[in-house]
């Protein structure tokens, strides 16, 4: 050992054993100035090429802003501070030069410029390789000095990335001498050592922003290695990924302005578990793809429901359709909103799973129509049928059927139902082959239409026919015919589209009966109210009243005869002419044409206004 005045020289050998003698590594980061950290002498060969490694393990990346040494002894000639990340893998990154002779030694100009775009390079410099001070010499070294981007290092990945270590090393590569080494004396070799009596290093614990402390793990595997206390609902050790089910944007370090915590995922609170998702991120500003959605439901926020599901108003799962899949389209599927199943032709029920009245052999086609069912021409008004004659052609694919009551039915507008079956009114039996069917429409009990009824509830029912049905089939398998169906009925040859010229080929309907109708009814049967009438209540069958006008309707035609408005004159107006029209003022009820007169204005002077 050899201090720094010549009169106090003396040399000692190290002892690990004696306190006093030992210059282990760990008095480098003591707090005793006085003691320091000693190497092997160029006596025993320490000398370059060969280099010494000093290594520091942080146990935590950090971001370091300075490396500070205190020599004990002259300074080296050369030496390199590296550092390594998780980043960089196993490889020692340099991070500064020093070297009296930067070109020959490292093969790096001195202090060569650092440039945007470069900026996580080493320089080398020969700033603190002089042999002087030969004691008490110090080195620092910034990470950021000269850096271009130091000022915006929050928008720099590459300078964040350029300061973070979790080992430094100290290489010392070359020692300063004053050439008397050459003689090879051991006394002079023994004088020439490293000697460090403190190593300070600053910097923060790399948390990205995201924690206020560092603590020590208390996880397996993890013995007194320092993690960051996260926050912003982050994790890991340097805060530097989300928390599970925060992925809705990317992970981001905080800066000074902006916590750029981690969002929760969007997932309808029906799931847990998400990732994030770039491309959705990209498309939607949203990042986070949920998945294992509960609830029958699906998609990446577990927005809508599964197949064949659907969900009710304010209820986030959803319920199984449960339609038949041979009654139902869209193979199962029903309506998201409401659940109801949309049937083949023929079938019915909320889940599709029966036949509709007049259906029958339920199948993964739907149901087969059991009745014809005649065009809408020959429905409607048909009171001018009455007596006359409806007839088709039939026949049937299969020889035997089962009797019925109802192969032939006519629907009036309440539901009623008037029906016979093929054989009545002597019609033939049912055949294979094609047979012509001839039916009187008639109340007489002859002719043997069910339910029996007396005229004007017959006439009731044709008044206003929604249906006629012929029944087309019997049983699975069976098939019917039916050809040339016709309904015989009488038109109005006081309407000029129906007169004798536009209709040839027409005979005279001798046989339709003309009623001599009460004073406030009109009509063939009398079934309209007469001019000057209305009816009492809505409907064809209430009593006909006169109308009620106050006086002022025009001529015979008062009213309308179906809802009792009145056709107002004498500048009267109202549903009975009961009030002055608008612009006129008087009492209507009176009932005469001079009830309501116009108003006057009169126009002031404008020198009478004040």
């Amino acid at each position: 050992m050899q201090t720094g005045q010549r009169s106090n020289k003396y040399c000692d050998v190290c002892d690990i054993n004696i306190p006093q003698k030992a210059h282990l590594t760990k008095y480098l980061t003591d707090s005793e100035n006085s003691t320091f950290w000693q190497s092997e002498t160029m006596a025993e060969g320490i000398k370059y090429p060969q280099t010494i490694n000093l290594t520091i393990n942080l146990n935590k990346q950090f971001e370091i802003t300075y490396v500070h040494l205190k020599f004990i002894s002259p300074r080296p000639e050369s030496f390199v501070i590296y550092k390594k990340n998780r980043n960089n893998g196993n490889e020692w990154i340099p991070w500064q030069y020093y070297s009296g002779s930067c070109l020959s030694t490292f093969k790096l100009p001195e202090k060569a410029p650092i440039l945007p775009g470069n900026e996580a390079t080493a320089q080398c410099t020969k700033e603190f390789s002089d042999i002087s001070p030969l004691t008490g010499g110090r080195i620092a070294f910034s990470t950021l000095e000269g850096r271009p981007s130091a000022e915006n290092f929050e928008e720099s990945e590459e300078l964040q990335d350029w300061v973070t270590a979790e080992q430094i090393r100290i290489s010392l590569v070359r020692m300063n001498t004053f050439g008397d080494e050459i003689f090879g004396n051991k006394k002079v070799l023994s004088s020439y050592y490293y000697g460090i009596s403190d190593l300070a290093v600053g910097g923060r614990c790399k948390c990205n922003g995201h924690a206020n402390e560092c603590i020590k793990s208390t996880g397996k595997g993890l013995p007194q290695k320092l993690i960051c206390k996260c926050q912003h609902n982050t994790r890991g050790i340097d805060c530097n990924e989300c928390a599970p089910f925060y992925f809705d944007r990317p992970w981001r370090p905080a800066t000074s302005f902006e916590a750029n915590e981690c969002l929760p995922c969007n997932c309808s609170g029906l799931s847990k578990k998400c990732f994030f998702d770039p491309k959705l991120f990209e498309e939607t500003g949203h990042g986070g793809h949920c998945y294992e959605c509960l609830g029958n439901t699906e998609g990446v926020n577990c927005e809508r429901c599964l197949p064949k599901h659907w969900r009710s108003p304010n209820n986030n799962y959803c319920k199984p359709c449960n339609c038949n899949i041979n009654g139902s389209l869209n193979n199962g599927k029903c309506n998201e909103n409401n659940g109801i199943c949309e049937c083949k032709n023929g079938v019915t029920g909320k889940y599709c799973d029966k036949c509709l009245d007049g259906y029958f052999g339920f199948g993964i086609n739907g149901c087969k129509k059991i009745y014809f069912v005649a065009p809408t021409k020959f429905l409607g008004d048909q009171r001018f049928s009455y007596g006359q004659y409806l007839y088709f052609s039939y026949h049937k694919l299969l020889e035997y059927a089962p009797r019925t009551s109802t192969e032939l039915q006519l629907i009036g507008s309440k539901g009623d139902i008037l029906s016979l079956s093929f054989s009545s009114q002597q019609n033939p039996n049912i055949s294979t082959n094609k047979t012509f069917y001839k039916f009187k429409i008639h109340s007489n009990p002859k002719y043997q239409w069910n339910p029996h009824l007396n005229e004007t509830d017959f006439i009731k029912i044709l008044t206003n026919l929604t249906s006629i049905r012929i029944r087309a089939t019997f049983f699975q398998g069976d098939i019917g015919y039916l050809s040339d169906f016709g309904l015989n009925s009488v038109l109005d040859v006081s309407d000029s589209k129906y007169s004798p010229s536009v209709i040839p080929h027409s005979s005279s309907a001798n046989w339709i009966e003309n009623c001599n109708c009460p004073p406030s009814y009109s009509g063939q049967f009398c079934q309209f109210c007469a001019p000057g009438f209305k009816r009492e209540f809505p409907g064809p069958l209430s009593k006909c009243i006169p109308c009620q006008c106050n006086g002022h309707s025009f001529g015979g035609k008062m009213c309308e005869p179906e809802t009792g408005i009145c056709y107002c004159k004498h500048n009267t107006s109202g549903n009975t002419c009961e009030r002055c029209a608008n612009g006129f003022f008087g009492d209507a009820l009176i009932g005469t044409s001079e009830d309501c007169q116009p108003f006057i204005y009169f126009k002031v002077p404008r020198k009478n206004l004040f």
